[in-house]
C-alpha cells in the first residue's frame, strides 16, 4: 500500500490557467475528444446528441418524465414545471386535520372552484362568542429562506378576512376584501398580491422570509363580522369559501399545483440517458436507489459551486449493456464528496474486494479517503481524506501505466496494471455491494488511449462545472 497523503484543493491548475484555455470550454466536449463508451451529464456533450439528459420520477405520484435540453444546459424550468412545487399536501382538502379550525366548522366540495371543478369549500363559523377562522400549518421550514404562501378566497356570507403567518418566526398580517380584492392594514414585510380568478374567487400570495425551522402557521385566516370585529359571537351560518392553498420556496408566486397525500417538490432519476453513441443508457427502478434531483421544488446545486447536481445516498443505476474492463482507459467523474463518510464509485462489476471479476476503475473510500482502482488486484494511487467539489480522473495508457488526478494533480503511486479477463462492467455508481453517496454531476468513460488529451478534456469539464 503506498504512503497516505492529504491532497488539498490548492493543488491543480490555477483559475488563470482555465481562463487561458477557456475557448476549448465553448465546445461541446464529446465533439472534441470523442469515442466514449458511456456518458452521462447534467450537460449536453455531443452536439449530434439529440435524446434527453436523464428521466425523472416525482415524488408526488411516481410519474415519470424525459428532461431533455434547453441549448447546452438541462431544461430545468420544464423538470421543475413536472416535479411541482407545492409543498402543502390536500391543497384542496380541508377537511384534513393539518387544517385546524377555531370556531368554525368545514364543508368541503360545496362551491365551484377557479378551475370550474366542484371542489371550493367553505368555513362557517360556528355559534359561540371567539374568533372564527381555519389554521394550516406550514410543516418544516428551511430557516433564512424565501417561501411564497398563497390560497384562493371568495367571499359568502362574510366579506372580509383577516390573513396571518408566523413563517418569519413572528406573525406578519393584512386583511383582504373579498369584494373588491383590496389589502389594508398590512404588517407583511413583502406587499401581497392579490388577483381576481374565475368564478368570482381572489387569489392571495405574499412571500417571507423564513426566521425558524418550523412554524405553528403557515397561512391562517379570520372572519370579520358586519361590524368590523374578528372576535364576536357567530351566527352559524356565515362564513366564506376557500381553495388551492399552496407554499412554495421561492421569492414570488408561481402557478397553483393541486396536492394530495404527497407533496411536490421531489424528483430523482430513473434513469441516465447515455450520450455517447452506443445508448448505453443506466436505469434504476427501486425508488429508495435513485439519485434526487430535485429538493423541495428546487434544483440541487454543489454546495461549492452552485452548479447543478445530484445527491446520492447509497444509490446506483445498471447498464443497459455491460462493458469490458480489458479496454478501460480514462474514467473521469465530476463529484462533491460532501462528507468524509462518502463512498464513490464510477463503473463496478458484480464483485468486489478481490478475484478475477473485481474491477473497479475507480474507488474513493469513504472515511480513510483512499484513491484506488481494481482490475482485479487493488492500486492504492493515494489518499485525500477533504471535502468539497472534485474532477477526478483514472488513467490508463497504452503501457499499462495507472495514474488517478484529482483536480488536475496525479496522486503519487503510478502503477502498471495489466486487466484479467472477468466480468464486464454492468454497474453505474457501484461495484458489488458498495454504492455511491455524495454528489455527481458527470461521468464518462472512454475506452481508448486518452493520454494526449488528458489535460483538455480535464480543462473542458472543470470550465463548465467549475470544481477548482
Amino acid at each position: 500500500m503506498g504512503t497516505s497523503i492529504n491532497f488539498d484543493k490548492i493543488l491543480g491548475y490555477s483559475k488563470g490557467c482555465n481562463i487561458m484555455l477557456a475557448n476549448l470550454g465553448t465546445q461541446l466536449l464529446l465533439d472534441t475528444y470523442p469515442n466514449a463508451a458511456v456518458a452521462y451529464s447534467l450537460r449536453k456533450l455531443r452536439t449530434a446528441y439529440t435524446g434527453s439528459a436523464i428521466r425523472v420520477r416525482r415524488s408526488v405520484d411516481n410519474a415519470e418524465q424525459d428532461i431533455a435540453f434547453s441549448g447546452n444546459d438541462l431544461d430545468t424550468t420544464s423538470m421543475l414545471d413536472f416535479v411541482g412545487y407545492n409543498l402543502w399536501t390536500y391543497s384542496e382538502d380541508i377537511s384534513q386535520t393539518i387544517y385546524s379550525v377555531t370556531g368554525t366548522t368545514k364543508s368541503v366540495d360545496i362551491e365551484t372552484a377557479p378551475d370550474g371543478t366542484l371542489t371550493g369549500d367553505k368555513v362557517v363559523e360556528n355559534t359561540s362568542f371567539s374568533e372564527h377562522g381555519l389554521n394550516r400549518t406550514s410543516g418544516t421550514i428551511v430557516n433564512a429562506t424565501s417561501y411564497t404562501t398563497s390560497a384562493y378566497f371568495k367571499q359568502g356570507e362574510r366579506t372580509k378576512i383577516r390573513i396571518f403567518s408566523n413563517i418569519s418566526g413572528a406573525n406578519q398580517q393584512c386583511d383582504l376584501d373579498l369584494t373588491n380584492g383590496t389589502v389594508s392594514n398590512s404588517t407583511f414585510v413583502n406587499t401581497p398580491t392579490v388577483t381576481s380568478e374565475a368564478n368570482g374567487w381572489y387569489r392571495f400570495s405574499v412571500t417571507i422570509t423564513s426566521g425558524a425551522t418550523s412554524a405553528t402557521n403557515g397561512m391562517t385566516f379570520r372572519l370579520f363580522n358586519a361590524s368590523n370585529a374578528t372576535t364576536y359571537t357567530g351566527d352559524g351560518t356565515s362564513g366564506v369559501y376557500v381553495w388551492g392553498y399552496q407554499l412554495s420556496q421561492t421569492s414570488s408566486v408561481k402557478t397553483y399545483q393541486k396536492t394530495v397525500a404527497t407533496a411536490g417538490g421531489a424528483g430523482f432519476i430513473a434513469t441516465w440517458y447515455d450520450q455517447s453513441t452506443n445508448a448505453n443508457n443506466s436505469t434504476q427502478a427501486t425508488a429508495a436507489s435513485q439519485a434526487q434531483v430535485v429538493l423541495n421544488g428546487n434544483l440541487i446545486l454543489d454546495v461549492d459551486t452552485s452548479k447543478i447536481t445530484t445527491t446520492w445516498t447509497d444509490d446506483r443505476y445498471d447498464l443497459t449493456t455491460g462493458v469490458s474492463p480489458n479496454t478501460r482507459y480514462l474514467s473521469l467523474n465530476v463529484v462533491n464528496r460532501t462528507a468524509t463518510n462518502n463512498d464513490f464509485y464510477s463503473l463496478g462489476t458484480a464483485t468486489f474486494g478481490g478475484g478475477a471479476n473485481n474491477q473497479a476503475p475507480f474507488v474513493w473510500a469513504a472515511t480513510t479517503g483512499n484513491i484506488n482502482s481494481y482490475m482485479p488486484t487493488s492500486l492504492l494511487h493515494g489518499t485525500n481524506n477533504t471535502t468539497g467539489a472534485f474532477i477526478v480522473t483514472s488513467e490508463k495508457n497504452a503501457s499499462n501505466l495507472k495514474t488517478v488526478y484529482v483536480d488536475g494533480v496525479a496522486l503519487p503511486t503510478t502503477a502498471t496494471e495489466a486487466p484479467t479477463a472477468g466480468n464486464n462492467f454492468i454497474y453505474f455508481g457501484r461495484s458489488g455491494n458498495n454504492f455511491i453517496t455524495g454528489q455527481l454531476s458527470e461521468y464518462i468513460y472512454w475506452n481508448s488511449e486518452q493520454s494526449a488529451n488528458r489535460v483538455g478534456i480535464e480543462t473542458n469539464v472543470n470550465t463548465y462545472w467549475n470544481a477548482y
